[in-house]
């Protein structure tokens, strides 16, 4: 029996940060038509660049400006030199504010990027030993972010009630003796070489070249309360969140459109994660009677001797279609998965060999995904 998932649309994104020149000359009045944004690389400022044709259109300069660390995007935003600054969370916003005594306000949530934790000098969670080193970043809402993750993959305890203001002086056990190592987050990545792993912002990680879906040996959920919390945001200076510019900005940024080239670009994630979801429910409906594999992007052979008729097929079939359920997105959207599926049967007395089952099943898989395509334009 072989499966095929039908393509599913997601909303997720990460982001990272590069290197960037100090330029910029925020305006507040109604009557300026340029826009000016501080921005990590990716995916933030290349987010941007795509959605200035569509500020364009409705008479907008929008201007970005590349910056390398979580301090000066705030701090230009702040001064108002820059209209506003896309890079950040909600917590750092306000942990920000808190500790620098600045104004900055949210003008509107935009898309959310995963921490995970990535390979190191060890390959696999499962390798560490005592006293091996973990980088994370030294910012106070994402090393607490970095620490629950850790704990999360039982690496550590934290003390009870840490949360997310947790510090390296919240961690109750250590069962390990990892040795922490706080560093500022865009440095974190640079030592790979150093450390058994390191815990990075779905920014950095791209940036680092790491796929979340692909690289991570862990991550945050997407039906997470970190995926609620850690939304990234468009930020500007209190007082400005409904001037016209920051509104169309903001509009724009959310639009279907931007929407999806954001899932075109950044969005293996989410359907890494269908991936991992299609392949539990695999093994929980079919285990038992054989042998699950994936043989490719988003297709997947069961082979089994359980079974021997069409009728015994089709009820197989309606166990794994009963178990698949929904796939939620940070946006807290959820969107069903279904599947196309086809079979064959092999008996002893058929002159076929494996590879005709497989190609007949593969038949019948896609013309009942022609089917279901035909229905979903109906």
């Amino acid at each position: 029996m072989k499966k095929s998932i039908k393509k599913l649309l997601a909303l997720t994104l990460t982001g990272a940060f590069l290197v960037g020149a100090l330029t910029g000359c925020g305006k507040s009045g109604e009557d300026d038509k340029t826009i000016t944004v501080a921005a990590s690389a990716t995916p933030h400022a290349e987010i941007l660049e795509y959605a200035k044709d569509k500020l364009k259109e409705q008479g907008y300069d929008l201007q970005v400006t590349v910056f390398d660390d979580y301090v000066k995007p705030n701090e230009v935003v702040e001064s108002g030199d820059f209209d506003a600054n896309y890079f950040q969370h909600v917590p750092y916003l306000e942990s920000f504010n808190e500790e620098k005594g600045t104004h900055l306000a949210v003008a509107g949530k935009i898309h959310y990027e995963p921490f995970g934790i990535y390979p190191g000098t060890k390959k696999s969670l499962d390798e560490i030993a005592d006293g091996d080193s973990i980088a994370v970043p030294n910012d106070t809402t994402n090393e607490a972010r970095a620490l629950l993750l850790l704990q999360d993959n039982g690496i550590i305890k934290l003390k009870d009630g840490a949360g997310i203001n947790a510090t390296v002086n919240d961690i109750a056990e250590n069962p390990h003796n990892v040795k922490i190592v706080e560093l500022e987050a865009a440095q974190v990545a640079r030592v790979v070489d150093e450390t058994a792993f390191v815990v990075l912002n779905g920014n950095y990680a791209l940036a680092a070249g790491f796929s979340v879906g692909k690289d991570a040996l862990a991550y945050e959920k997407s039906d997470s309360e970190a995926a609620k919390t850690y939304v990234n945001v468009i930020a500007v200076k209190e007082g400005n969140e409904n001037s016209a510019k920051i509104k169309a900005l903001v509009d724009v940024l959310k639009s279907d459109d931007v929407k999806k080239y954001i899932n075109d670009t950044y969005g293996h994630q989410a359907g890494d994660q269908c991936l991992k979801v299609i392949a539990e429910c695999l093994k929980k409906a079919y285990s038992r009677y054989g042998n699950c594999y994936r043989i490719g992007g988003d297709e997947f052979v069961f082979l089994s001797t359980a079974a021997d008729s069409e009728k015994e097929f089709l009820k197989l079939q309606r166990d794994f279609e009963a178990s698949l359920g929904v796939l939620k997105l940070p946006d807290g959207s959820e969107h069903p998965i279904t599947v196309a599926m086809g079979y064959s049967v092999l008996t002893h007395n058929m002159p076929h060999s494996m590879d005709d089952v497989v190609r007949a099943a593969d038949a019948k898989m896609y013309e009942a995904k022609r089917r279901m395509k035909t229905e979903n334009r109906s």
